[in-house]
């Protein structure tokens, strides 16, 4: 899964949905969205020891490519849109 939400979200009312949506690993990429930015670090910390923090969402993107079934994008549409516009560009 690749999973954040920004600061102003209710981060803790999302972390046990998010951990149960998986067994996998979550990889928790950086997001640039000035003044609304949730520390990637902070995310996979609260989700717990399956996350991961990556630097943006090319490196989740990259992290996540070798791995078998199917990946779930969720949480912040902001999140959502870089990774469709990173994939329509392929």
């Amino acid at each position: 899964m690749i999973f954040t939400c920004l600061a102003d979200k209710d981060f803790a009312g999302m972390a046990g949905i998010v951990r149960r949506l998986t067994t996998g690993p979550i990889i928790v990429p950086g997001l640039f969205c000035p003044g609304r930015t949730r520390d990637a670090a902070d995310v996979a910390h609260g989700l717990g020891e399956r996350a991961e923090a990556v630097p943006d969402v090319a490196a989740a993107l990259a992290r996540v490519r070798d791995f078998p079934g199917t990946v779930v994008v969720c949480g912040s549409m902001y999140l959502l849109a870089e990774v469709m516009d990173r994939c329509l560009s392929l």
